[in-house]
């Protein structure tokens, strides 16, 4: 027996909560296991398959909307590959239970990765409100959080019942939005849901942290996403072993953008984090100093970055007499501005190094009763112009990337390699930590003593 879908969100959620449940049983697979194991309860021969096949016939009913032999069989067809993992008839059942692989009627306060989600079906519904067609799950977790958080002793309220498309829009899949638009948007069951996830997160008053620890675990995404792409980027670039080359480097994967070597790159790595945790002490106390910038030494050479990149130097050509000749014919040769356009390109503040502006008001003042006379005062304005370029000494510096550097005396490309991928993983496993989400405790009210 085949069961089909509409996408493939509801059965990521069921691998998922599989692995939770197989976790539970003291059994700990790997995600792409559970995938495969839930490919074949649903009738495929492998995750391949089900990513490809699933669409192939309209969605198939889910549970509620069965016969009972019909349901009954979907539990053999699951138990059959479930026993296949070892799995006991009792313990069978109790997964079965805990994944419901066809009931899309399961409790939406979910865990997701540990953190509790509000994952609720979609329905096309015609202009009568009676349902044409799933548009699959909807994860509509941070938009209820961020909507409830304003007004907690108002939540339910705040949010109307049904929700207007507007309020969850962002969380809402292309189909549901278009349907939210229309009209003909229907989200079954939705109060009561809210309110399952309500009591998932803690009550009313967990949501604040809550939503703190969404927005901690979405800056950690953001991270991680840029370690990904930087290492590979690192992967293919060219390393460089000699230092002298470069002017300054490029530091991507610290909050500073740029330093004047790959040497300052490394003594200040997360300099201003890591006070911040370890307050220096005192002055006056050297020995206690000492000892904790040895132990900031140390803490910088386990974790500071192994490499930084190179920079390609582009020097500012300067002012060009195009330009001058362009706002002298239009009536607008405002020097100033014919500054800020020129170095537009270049790096905040570049206008405080130019060189001698007074002389470039001199000189164009000078030329301006003469422009486009063709007289030799007229035609004189390119050289004096390219004397005055000459002068400038400014450059910027933009990341190259096809290059690295070593921060450290004898670093090697593998080194580069191995940071990034530490960093990786070190990221992955404080997105698992910040995902174990148990509801704060709640401070116990003492009761106040009655006045005899």
């Amino acid at each position: 027996m085949r069961i089909h879908f509409e996408n493939t969100a509801r059965v990521k959620l069921v691998a998922k909560s599989l692995r939770k449940a197989m976790k539970g049983l003291g059994s700990e697979l790997s995600l792409a296991r559970c995938q495969e194991t839930v490919a074949a309860m649903y009738g495929y021969r492998d995750w391949h398959e089900l990513t490809k096949a699933h669409a192939a016939q309209a969605p198939s009913p889910d549970d509620g909307e069965c016969a009972a032999d019909v349901v009954a069989a979907r539990r053999v067809q699951y138990g059959a590959v479930l026993r296949e993992l070892g799995l006991d008839e009792t313990q069978v059942g109790s997964v079965i239970d805990a994944v419901r692989p066809t009931d899309r009627s399961a409790k939406v306060a979910s865990l997701r990765g540990g953190m509790p989600a509000f994952v609720i079906e979609a329905f096309e519904t015609d202009d009568e409100g009676n349902r044409l067609r799933s548009l699959g799950m909807q994860d509509v977790t941070r938009t209820v959080v961020q909507a409830m958080c304003p007004g907690l002793s108002r939540a339910v309220r705040e949010i109307e019942v049904p929700p207007r498309v507007y309020t969850l829009y962002s969380d809402l899949n292309g189909e549901a939005q278009r349907s939210g638009t229309d009209g003909r948007l229907s989200l079954p069951g939705f109060g009561e849901k809210l309110e399952e996830f309500i009591a998932a997160v803690g009550g009313r008053p967990s949501l604040r942290q809550f939503r703190d620890r969404l927005e901690e675990i979405a800056w950690v995404r953001v991270k991680l996403d840029h370690a990904e792409q930087e290492l590979a980027t690192v992967r293919k670039a060219r390393f460089e072993t000699d230092l002298t080359t470069q002017v300054m480097v490029h530091v991507s994967h610290d909050s500073r953008d740029y330093a004047e070597s790959a040497r300052d790159a490394y003594d200040y790595w997360k300099w201003d984090e890591y006070t911040r945790k370890n307050p220096q002490p005192e002055f006056g106390v050297d020995e206690e100093r000492k000892a904790w910038f040895a132990i900031y030494d140390a803490w910088t050479a386990e974790h500071a970055p192994t490499f930084v990149f190179g920079t390609l130097p582009d020097p500012w050509a300067g002012v060009s007499a195009e330009d001058v000749r362009e706002a002298a014919a239009e009536g607008e040769l405002d020097v100033p501005n014919l500054l800020d356009s020129s170095l537009s390109d270049h790096y905040e503040g570049a206008y405080w190094h130019i060189n001698d502006e007074e002389e470039l008001h001199d000189l164009l003042a000078e030329w301006l009763p003469h422009a486009g006379k063709g007289t030799a005062a007229d035609l004189a304005l390119e050289a004096r112009l390219a004397a005055w370029n000459a002068k400038q000494v400014i450059v910027t510096y933009n990341p190259d990337f096809g290059t690295i550097l070593p921060t450290r005396e004898g670093g090697t490309h593998g080194d580069a390699i191995a940071w990034c991928e530490r960093r990786i993983s070190n990221l992955r496993a404080q997105i698992d930590d910040l995902s174990q989400w148990t509801p704060p405790a709640r401070p116990e009210v003492e009761a106040t003593p009655r006045a005899a």
